[in-house]
């Protein structure tokens, strides 16, 4: 299907299109930059033809215990709570509603739980640009932080029971 790797100089970047210009941007011009100072980590779909068709990045990131969900922050001390950012989420214009996303953040969720055998991570969360995107969260177990807004989770407690 698609063969995912972390980004790097010799990825083509400047033809990809998601039709969000700040996720075309970053993709373009800034993603290696943040890879090289250890901000995140970019990961790529690539086709059969070594074009990229979608990417994602992940970072680590805290939620401040006031802020968290209870569900999150139940049995735990009044600390910030260590989660897992997925920063950015994007499919080329040609390639969107084909599953290139699914099979991204299948494999976003694999990385964390593989992160999680050496550091602590309690959540994987995702600021959704739009109501599209929440929705295509939601449909993978992601959840709300509030009723109206645009920030979800995912408790990594279910990497260990569902995969």
């Amino acid at each position: 299907m698609y063969r995912i790797e972390q980004l790097s100089k010799h990825h083509q970047r400047d033809q990809f299109d998601c039709g969000e210009p700040a996720l075309n941007t970053f993709f373009q011009k800034y993603a290696n930059q943040q890879q090289k100072r250890h901000l995140s980590r970019v990961y790529v779909a690539l086709d059969s033809q070594e074009q990229v068709v979608g990417f994602y990045s992940l970072s680590a990131t805290s939620i401040e215990f006031e802020n968290a969900p209870q569900q999150l922050k139940r049995n735990l001390a009044p600390y910030p709570v260590p989660a897992v950012l997925i920063g950015r989420l994007a499919i080329d214009k040609t390639r969107q509603g084909q599953g290139v996303g699914r099979y991204l953040l299948a494999h976003a969720l694999a990385k964390t739980k593989q992160a999680m055998a050496i550091v602590g991570i309690v959540a994987v969360v995702v600021d959704a640009k739009n109501q599209e995107a929440v929705s295509f969260y939601r449909r993978f177990g992601f959840e709300l932080f509030c009723d109206d807004g645009l920030r979800l989770f995912y408790p990594t407690i279910a990497l260990t029971e569902n995969h």
